[in-house]
């Protein structure tokens, strides 16, 4: 029994899979020392646990908000279950534009941050100030 539970689990493992070749874009590498070998399975691990993560923290918040479906798709397709390939592919279109004088930025513009992306923001509980507010250092609101 447990044998055939394993076997029925196995299409999404697949797709794990083949998320680490599509969406994160990995390619043969050719490493000589096992330890280097060992680094680059563990990154590649943590990779697809943070897009698993980021998949069932969008998709748990949307059945909370009761938001049956996203337009995250091209042509704005709705989806019932975003996948981190159509998360990033939403956001083509935010451009951030810093201007520095001497090595200190004075001035920092953001376009392209419609409603829909900040719901997915608010979705992900990515605060939007992280993309308004851009400066050294921005990735550390996830240690908060």
């Amino acid at each position: 029994m447990e044998v055939l539970r394993t076997y029925k689990h196995q299409p999404y493992l697949e797709k794990r899979f083949s998320t680490q070749k599509s969406v994160l874009n990995v390619a043969p590498v050719f490493l000589k020392t096992p330890s280097r070998i060992e680094a680059m399975l563990c990154l590649y691990f943590i990779a697809l646990m943070l897009v698993s993560l980021i998949e069932r923290r969008i998709r748990l918040d949307m059945k909370k908000a009761h938001i049956e479906r996203l337009p995250l798709r091209p042509g704005r397709m709705q989806t019932k279950a975003p996948t981190w390939r159509t998360i990033m592919d939403s956001f083509h279109g935010v451009h951030l534009a810093s201007i520095e004088r001497s090595g200190r930025v004075i001035q920092t513009t953001l376009k392209g941050l419609t409603a829909l992306r900040q719901q997915v923001l608010a979705l992900l509980k990515v605060p939007i100030d992280i993309y308004t507010s851009l400066r050294d250092g921005w990735w550390r609101f996830a240690l908060e």
